[in-house]
């Protein structure tokens, strides 16, 4: 069984390649499983949230049957919040500056999704 530790420090490595402002890994339940998220952002509330934002955008990803959601990207005034899927047992939410290089995110996302899906199995 994978520790928090361990997947903590993965996200830890994902934050500082990136530069982004925090992420967290949630369960597709929505349930909590390790936050380096903003001191003044509840991260239970975050990955409730987070994974019903996923879900909600799988089932329109699958009545338009385009296939399996792999990632959903919301852009706000403030920022953008990307979900990425990690497999069938979590997701990883990830707190995006305006001007952060979304293709260095995109990229390393790609590889800490794969990380976090081999950490879980």
């Amino acid at each position: 069984m994978v520790s928090e530790k361990d997947l903590r420090k993965a996200l830890e490595e994902f934050i500082e390649s990136t530069g982004v402002l925090g992420a967290a890994l949630v369960t597709n339940e929505g349930l909590l499983m390790t936050s380096l998220l903003p001191e003044d952002v509840d991260p239970n509330l975050i990955a409730a949230m987070a994974a019903s934002l996923f879900g909600t955008s799988e089932r329109v990803a699958n009545e338009l049957k385009i296939g399996n959601l792999h990632q959903a990207i919301v852009e706000a005034k403030g920022g953008k919040i990307v979900t990425c899927s990690t497999g069938e047992n979590g997701i990883i939410v990830v707190l995006v500056p305006h001007e952060a290089n979304m293709g260095l995110i995109m990229l390393e996302l790609g590889r800490i999704s794969e990380k976090i899906r081999k950490l879980l199995s």
